[in-house]
């Protein structure tokens, strides 16, 4: 995403706790994820990113990860990416701006407690 919604996000995240790997791009973000897939359980991705989108990133992911669970993040509305994102299963979906709050619970229901 933008380098201030990136940094934003990731200042957000490692208060709560979590520990966050960024990429400015779709492709830095695949190359991220092969190389610490392992550490990943999550990914917060931007539905518009430069090199591949949002859209193609998840499927990648969700193909090397299976499990892997995936929030999407736009400006865009949610009718406008389950269009884009269709037979691509997503932990959840955030409708920027959002507030910090708001990602906090939708990171947390994503690993719904046992």
């Amino acid at each position: 995403d933008e380098p201030a919604v990136l940094s934003v996000t990731q200042r957000m995240l490692e208060r709560a706790g979590y520990v966050v790997i960024c990429a400015a791009d779709g492709q830095a973000a695949v190359d991220a994820f092969r190389q610490h897939a392992d550490r990943i359980d999550l990914a917060v991705i931007d539905v518009t990113m430069p090199i591949l989108s949002g859209t193609e990133v998840s499927a990648i992911l969700r193909r090397e990860k299976p499990d892997l669970h995936i929030i999407l993040t736009s400006g865009y509305s949610a009718q406008d990416i389950q269009s884009r994102a269709s037979g691509n299963s997503v932990a959840g979906f955030l409708q920027k701006p959002f507030r910090p709050q708001e990602l906090l619970e939708m990171v947390s229901k994503a690993f719904p407690a046992d």
